[in-house]
């Protein structure tokens, strides 16, 4: 009668089974960046290494990611609408319900968990990164700066070994746990705190390094569904592909843990903690093994003796072989198939295939071995051609300097200078007389050159600047503005009016900067400079102060600061103190006893409107 039951369901399931696309995975992180490590590491320099958070991963064996389990398991992934590092991923497989969390990535990693804060170093010296490259000082040092070190043997055989351990420590963080691209930035965080190995020991990398995978893993086969289709739709050539990034392995070798089928094609050495390095590999797996690896039936249950193979009688003799192939495909040996001179033959060829897929998988190691080395070494060359340029452009520049400051302060210039020296300034007709209104001109030795009617761009500036085509850029803070090369070149006078007036776009994304790094205790608001032309045009700007276009009103401030613009002409500021009511008009140019300008006059009445507009806000809160 079980016979009867299972029989029809598993022939529906042979005849009739569900097909995906296949996939192809791209994975960021590179275990064999470990054997770079130990390879370039002397004995002490390997001891210091193994007693760091990390040292444990140098008995790692399995040096090899197993894309195709992993995009398995990926594709049973349970979608979930309110995704958070604390909540595991569950995977629904073969009526099996699995889980991923924090819990199984710190028993397979063993990192240390916690609450993770960078705030002791997010300012500071960075006096790693002046001993290992005072060249790159004002530069950004990416991972393969880092390789550069630990390639070029004459460079890192003279730096301490503290400093060693720290340049592989870097590397083993960026390429192996956080699975991050070569040309990637190294954090200047990540450069003060490697100066504590101690403070890097008790770091919770377990907490970072789970919630980057966790980021990278969650929901990415929908993310990416839709595109596949498309493309396989419109090409049958189109090769469905997508990357991750992240700490990958350690969910690798959670599928290993929880099947037990994996010892087909892995080795368990040993209970050990972290799981992951108590793994071998035993034989090639392939795509057409996951159905054996996830099968229907678990195989811990056939070894317990639950479940044993079954022996069909003559009912079930016109079963073809190959059916009953299919059969142990799908459902892990399922049925007893008697030998036969054919089976042993394919056995043989099998068995004979086997070696010359592991003969071939040696040779390609060896081979991609001996260009990696040989991409190693021309990029430790370019390395180092361009360590030697960047010495020479710093000996030109100091040199270039040099003369400046000699022509600066030699005596043809100050006399130069002098000549064209202005005069006191005097004001227009009708104006306060100079006896009564006396303004003494100071020369301003603190700007560069001591010159203050001469700007002086320097050569990563003017490179910028003169870039073909269009420059378009938006700040990270306002997502109001998308500004051309214009915005910059008004900054230096280089416009095409050659006026280099500040218009209302530079104010304004400096007013959204204001708010972006403005503290949240602060009694303080800041508003754009259209408020003040709307006012001009007797409209009350209420969206400004009510909360609707910043984030903070004005019923929960002591202040408000107004930019001015006389447009084409002048800047100045105006300060509303609310609780006085009293508003300050911050003025760099001339002022006069009696104002007529547009802004001041309307200053007279900013106290009503101000107190007005703020009890609107209040009444409104």
């Amino acid at each position: 009668m079980v016979y009867a039951r299972c029989v029809p369901q598993l022939i529906l399931s042979v005849l009739f089974p569900y097909k995906e696309y296949e996939t192809k995975v791209i994975i960021r992180s590179k275990l064999n960046y470990f054997l770079l490590i130990k390879r370039k590491l002397d004995a002490k320099r390997r001891n210091l290494f193994r007693r760091t958070c990390f040292g444990r991963w140098f008995d790692l064996f399995l040096f090899d990611h197993e894309p195709h389990i992993i995009d398995y398991m990926l594709r049973k992934q349970h979608d979930v609408n309110d995704a958070h590092y604390d909540m595991p991923l569950i995977y629904y497989v073969e009526g099996h319900t699995l889980h991923f969390g924090r819990a199984e990535f710190a028993f397979i990693t063993g990192f240390r968990f916690g609450s993770v804060s960078f705030g002791l170093y997010t300012s500071g010296n960075l006096k790693f990164r002046e001993r290992i490259f005072p060249h790159r000082i004002g530069l950004s040092v990416t991972i393969l700066d880092l390789i550069g070190v630990i390639e070029d043997e004459e460079l890192f055989g003279k730096i301490s070994d503290e400093d060693a351990v720290r340049v592989c420590l870097l590397l083993a963080l960026e390429v192996i746990f956080m699975g991050r691209l070569l040309n990637s930035e190294v954090d200047d965080k990540l450069m003060r705190l490697v100066e504590s190995l101690e403070a890097w020991n008790a770091f919770p990398w377990g907490e970072r390094i789970w919630s980057h995978l966790y980021d990278q893993i969650v929901g990415v086969i929908r993310k990416h569904s839709h595109k596949h289709l498309e493309g396989l739709k419109k090409d049958r050539m189109y090769v469905p592909t997508y990357t991750l990034g992240g700490f990958v392995f350690a969910f690798q070798i959670w599928i290993l843990e929880t099947y037990s089928t994996s010892n087909v094609w892995w080795i368990k050495i040993a209970p050990v903690i972290p799981r992951a390095v108590g793994w071998s590999k035993k034989t090639i797996f392939k795509r057409s093994d996951c159905s054996k690896l996830f099968a229907k039936v678990l195989h811990h249950e056939r070894n317990g003796g639950v479940v044993a193979p079954l022996a069909f009688n003559d009912c079930f003799s016109n079963m073809t072989n190959d059916f009953r192939a299919s059969l142990n495909n799908l459902y892990l040996d399922l049925v007893n198939l008697p030998e036969s001179d054919e089976d042993i033959v394919l056995e043989y060829i099998r068995e004979k295939e086997l070696r010359l897929r592991l003969e071939e998988e040696d040779r390609l190691q060896l081979e991609d071995e001996k260009m990696r080395k040989q991409e190693m070494r021309i990029r430790v060359d370019e390395y180092k051609r361009m360590r030697s340029e960047e010495q020479m452009v710093s000996h030109l520049a100091e040199e270039k300097k040099k003369k400046c400051d000699e022509f600066v302060n030699s005596a043809k210039l100050n006399k130069s200078l002098t000549l064209v020296e202005p005069n006191k300034r005097n004001h227009a007709d009708g104006l306060p007389s100079e006896s009564n209104y006396k303004v003494s001109w100071v020369k301003d030795l603190s700007r560069w050159f001591h010159i203050i009617d001469t700007l002086w761009l320097n050569d990563e500036f003017d490179l910028f600047l003169s870039k073909p085509g269009k420059v378009n850029y938006k700040f990270p803070w306002s997502d109001d503005f998308i500004v051309n090369q214009n915005f910059w070149l008004r900054l230096v006078c280089l416009d095409p009016a050659r006026k280099g007036w500040l218009t209302e776009e530079h104010t304004d994304l400096w007013v959204d900067y204001m708010w972006h790094v403005r503290p949240e205790n602060c009694k303080w608001a800041m508003v754009s400079t259209y408020f003040v032309q709307l006012l001009l045009q007797n409209t009350m700007p209420l969206f400004y102060v009510d909360g609707s276009r910043y984030p903070i009103p004005w019923s929960d401030v002591d202040q408000v600061l107004m930019p001015i613009n006389e447009t084409e002409r002048h800047w100045c500021v105006g300060h509303f103190h609310i609780l006085s009511g009293l508003v300050t008009f911050y003025d760099s140019g001339n002022t006069y006893d009696y104002e007529c300008r547009d802004w001041f006059v309307v200053g007279k009445l900013f106290h009503q409107v101000m107190i007005s507009v703020t009890n609107h806000v209040a009444e409104s809160s």
